[in-house]
């Protein structure tokens, strides 16, 4: 899954990326905030679509919690100080 990390710029604005505004998310989008995460979608997009494409991330969020957990498992711990 592709990721993005921007900080708010000193307006207090983040920046889009190219890419997202090349596949549809300009000049105007929809944002659906919570305490913890946000969706953005274009305007345009059925809310169907919209929660299919949330699964689509749900289930790539979960597969990299369960590798991170297998690889927090067989991280070897140290060894008595020598």
């Amino acid at each position: 899954m592709v990721r993005f990390k921007q900080r708010l710029d000193s307006s207090g604005k983040i920046y889009i990326p190219k890419i997202l505004r090349e596949a549809g998310f300009s000049p105007e989008i929809e944002i659906a905030p919570n305490t913890c995460a946000a969706v953005i979608y274009p305007p345009d997009v059925s809310v169907d679509r919209v929660l299919d494409s949330l699964e689509i991330i749900r289930q790539d969020l979960a597969l990299s919690k369960v590798l991170t957990n297998k690889k927090t498992l067989r991280t070897p711990r140290p060894g008595p100080a020598k």
